[in-house]
């Protein structure tokens, strides 16, 4: 082998790094780069749902807990299921999406390397492939990806309007979804998509924003304003809302009370 076939001999890890993880998982995607593999080769189906899901096979029953066509299941559904290899039975693993897959290689790309040039090739590379597999993808597909997005929008809109509604209640991750008549793991899915958070820490910092409009409209006192906006232990109530406004609630009213001094007094000496 001469030295300019070294040089431009690549190793490619076929299903990620398949002979220590199992196949198609982040787990073996990130040892087959920490190995230092060139490249990785993948395999891409649709879900029920319009999601890309990587997986080799057509079904789940070779490398999974579960049987079933990937195209007849959710991501959800997907999600929930176990997959396993010989040499790890017991281990537990999970059956990532493509978007999962090239978000992990692209964090520890970046993280191994400082270099500008490397880091915009990757991104590059990696906007490339979705718009190939984009123009691949079936229109019949596309159409059914872009309704079940505005299915998800829906339900999500629902499950706010729900918690705008009901915040001054003792509500749960079980009730905000049952409003839009999804799982609770669906319910995490759809506020993780669309608003980057979850249900609960949602509904918490709707609350937080209710009381703040109190603290600074009103003379209610404090343990009032925490049992109106659903908090029903007063030291949580404070603790919170001191993490998330930097201040005490007395410390915001305080605040808000001398910002409205200040605005009338330059009213009256311009009067």
């Amino acid at each position: 082998m001469t030295e300019t076939t070294k040089r431009t001999t690549k190793v490619w890890a076929h299903r990620g790094a398949s002979g220590y993880r199992p196949e198609n998982t982040l787990e073996a995607f990130e040892l087959a780069i920490r190995q230092g593999a060139d490249g990785i080769e993948l395999d891409v189906h649709t879900s029920a749902d319009g999601e890309l899901i990587v997986m080799h096979d057509e079904n789940v029953d070779r490398v999974t807990d579960g049987t079933g066509l990937i195209k007849d299941m959710t991501l959800a559904q997907l999600k929930e299921l176990k997959v396993s290899t010989p040499a790890e039975p017991s281990g537990i693993y999970h059956i990532p999406t493509l978007a999962e897959a090239l978000e992990l290689m692209q964090k520890i790309l970046k993280a191994q390397e400082s270099d500008k040039d490397r880091e915009l090739v990757t991104l590059f590379l990696t906007q490339e492939l979705w718009h190939l597999l984009y123009l691949h993808m079936d229109s019949e597909v596309l159409q059914k990806k872009r309704e079940n997005t505005a299915s998800s929008q829906g339900r999500t809109q629902l499950m706010m309007q729900y918690i705008h509604q009901n915040f001054r209640q003792n509500l749960t991750l079980e009730d905000i979804a049952g409003q839009a008549m999804v799982s609770k793991s669906t319910a995490l899915n759809l506020f993780r998509r669309y608003l980057h958070d979850t249900p609960v820490h949602y509904l918490v910092k709707y609350r937080l924003q209710e009381a703040a409009k109190l603290l600074a409209t009103t003379e209610k006192k404090i343990t009032v304003i925490s049992g109106e906006t659903g908090f029903e232990n007063m030291d949580y109530f404070c603790k919170t809302f001191k993490k998330y406004y930097g201040r005490t609630p007395t410390e915001y009213r305080r605040k808000k009370q001398m910002d409205t001094d200040d605005r009338e007094w330059i009213v009256q000496d311009v009067v």
